[in-house]
């Protein structure tokens, strides 16, 4: 099994990754990994016949506490003044 993966290459990814890559940064097999996302432990996405899953959910899985890669800024909108 080669080592887990960081969060900044998991990142590089993009918006999703192979169920391989989730199980080397969760430190499972492929085996495991793909029985983990058939249980619903891992969270994936169906795009045509491939099954993928989602990096920032699977981040937040491991980490609750760390942010999404890109957050956009929010605008408050102004209060009206009577």
């Amino acid at each position: 099994m080669e080592p887990p993966l960081t969060l900044a290459a998991l990142r590089q990814d993009g918006a999703t990754t192979t169920i391989e890559r989730a199980g080397q940064y969760l430190g499972i097999s492929k085996a495991a990994a793909y029985r983990w996302a058939k249980r619903g432990d891992i969270p994936t996405v169906r795009l045509g016949r491939t099954i993928r899953v989602p990096v920032e959910p699977l981040i937040r899985l491991v980490d609750p506490t760390v942010l999404p890669a890109s957050t956009p800024a929010r605008k408050r909108k102004a209060k009206a003044t009577a």
